[in-house]
């Protein structure tokens, strides 16, 4: 019996081995899931008036794109930094113009205004 036990201990490490041999390490190329990554911010327009009296800006609008009332908007600096947070508002102007109420922060003429 002892000869048996021995054996099969002698098959351990043979089995050990080839079980390495055949495994493969995950390669560093494997693909990866694809990141989701948020849709790029589209230009809407500048800001051309301020009316901190009543909270809206006038947007000159730089496409004919006119967003739904209620869609939520970025004002930025040319710089990049954000500025405000608007909604477009429901009242029309006549074309190029967009008025958007001002939800928070201070945009400034000038700023450009992202959906």
């Amino acid at each position: 019996m002892f000869s048996r036990f021995r054996s099969i201990l002698g098959l351990v490490p043979v089995l050990a081995l080839a079980a390495c041999a055949t495994t493969r390490p995950k390669s560093h190329t494997a693909s990866k899931p694809a990141q989701q990554q948020a849709p790029a911010a589209t230009l809407i327009g500048t800001i051309e008036s301020v009316n901190d009296d009543y909270h809206f800006v006038l947007i000159a609008s730089s496409t004919y794109m006119v967003p739904r009332a209620g869609t939520s908007l970025k004002a930025m600096t040319p710089d990049g930094f954000e500025t405000g947070a608007l909604t477009v508002s429901p009242e029309r102007t006549g074309q190029p113009f967009i008025i958007a109420n001002i939800v928070s922060g201070a945009p400034q003429k000038g700023d450009q205004v992202f959906q």
